[in-house]
């Protein structure tokens, strides 16, 4: 709806894996969700985290950086209007794991 497309990322990615994807996909807003181990899982990963790259703290995420979701909700009036996107617009990029490498599209 805010025409971004999503680039998920595994919630037991490594720092390494974390800062490929965040360069490779060239990310500009960073939604920060629940991780392994909630503050450790961020805590493992922050350093791979760009300066100056915009944080959403969702609930339950143990980031506890960037704005908060529910700051963002509360000042936010209700969408009137849903916009899909044409069905030729990309919604979405997903990276495998890494698991043998570095993660691939």
């Amino acid at each position: 709806m805010a025409g971004h497309v999503s680039v998920p990322l595994y919630t037991t990615a490594n720092s390494d894996t974390v800062r490929y994807v965040l360069q490779h996909a060239e990310i500009r807003l960073l939604f920060v969700g629940r991780l392994e181990g909630d503050a450790a899982g961020w805590n493992a990963v922050c350093a791979a985290i760009p300066q100056g790259l915009a944080l959403i703290d969702l609930p339950m995420s143990g980031c506890g950086k960037g704005e908060s979701w529910e700051h963002i909700i509360a000042r936010t009036a209700t969408l009137q209007a849903v916009v899909e996107p044409a069905p030729e617009e990309l919604a979405t990029i997903i990276y495998t794991s890494g698991s043998t490498g570095d993660p691939r599209v």
